[in-house]
């Protein structure tokens, strides 16, 4: 990427490549995975930027090395760091005539496929425990949705439809009910869950509840 100051005569500071000019062009190389199969020849492509702007675009395109969590994929552990168990989510789109599968007031329609990797005998979480089960539910914990039961090479699938969210698996005796009555066995939070303001919890507004 080559970056290249553009624009009418003005102020310059010939030291720092003039980011004083209107504008700021960038050369962009094509075979940067930030374009299409289209463009796989390399050519180059210039934009033309605000100073500001491509400031900002130099920024984005600069941090790309670092790590992002996954839109579509949770990972599950374990409460006790020391048990080693894992888990993973994956969260799929059904298929929709309109292009996005939503609900009626606009929330995305999920389908959540949960599996987990060795998972030992449930009575080892609780005495009479004989079965693992994946639920979901909102941070508040006050709307709960049953995705299945869990077994050894197993999935548990279920719609979700909530905007933040949280995936457990518990260890469950007998048939479940509407909610999780076992020790949560692995935990795992949905990407949209890290936007969370906790300016508004109790805890932190002065004991005002919302």
């Amino acid at each position: 990427m080559i970056g290249s100051a553009t624009g009418p005569p003005g102020p310059r500071n010939d030291n720092t490549g003039s980011l004083r000019t209107s504008h700021f062009s960038l050369d962009l190389l094509s075979r940067s995975r930030f374009y299409s199969k289209g463009f796989s020849q390399g050519y180059p492509l210039r934009v033309t930027l605000p100073p500001l702007a491509a400031v900002l675009v130099l920024a984005v395109l600069g941090s790309d090395a670092r790590p992002r969590p996954d839109l579509f994929r949770i990972e599950l552990t374990s409460p006790n760091p020391a048990s080693g168990l894992t888990g993973v989510v994956l969260l799929k789109r059904p298929r929709s005539p309109f292009g996005l599968a939503v609900t009626r007031d606009g929330h995305f329609i999920y389908r959540a496929e949960v599996s987990a990797h060795a998972l030992p005998d449930p009575s080892s979480f609780a005495p009479g425990s004989d079965r693992f089960v994946a639920w979901a539910t909102t941070p508040d914990l006050d709307q709960v949705v049953r995705l299945g039961t869990l077994g050894a090479g197993e999935t548990a699938a279920g719609r979700v439809t909530y905007n933040k969210f949280m995936v457990l698996v518990t260890a469950e005796r007998g048939e479940p009910g509407d909610r999780w009555r076992g020790p949560i066995v692995l935990l795992g939070r949905s990407a949209s869950s890290y936007l969370t303001s906790f300016s508004s919890h109790t805890m932190f507004n002065g004991g005002m509840p919302q």
